[in-house]
């Protein structure tokens, strides 16, 4: 059981840290300022939580893997001009 929990734990928290935690890093201020400045989204945040949840996790999920995405390629064009 101890050993079923484990693996649980790191097929969770492993997609948590590279994904999830950058694309909300990413849509945190962009969030912040939108509901601040438009009446429109503040008030679907307010009326439809369920549905701005679920937009805001789709939506960090997405940022997530466009870091992911642009990080693996600035990662391979810094291999490639140090001769690795």
């Amino acid at each position: 059981m101890k050993d079923a929990l484990s693996a649980l734990g790191s097929e969770i928290f492993r997609p948590l840290v590279t994904l999830l935690l950058p694309g909300a890093l990413s849509v945190s201020t962009w969030l912040v300022a939108g509901v601040m400045r438009n009446e429109v989204i503040a008030r679907f945040f307010q009326t439809a939580r369920s549905e701005s949840l679920a937009t805001l996790v789709l939506l960090m999920l997405f940022m997530g893997l466009l870091c992911e995405e642009v990080g693996s390629h600035l990662e391979e064009r810094f291999g490639r001009t140090r001769g690795g």
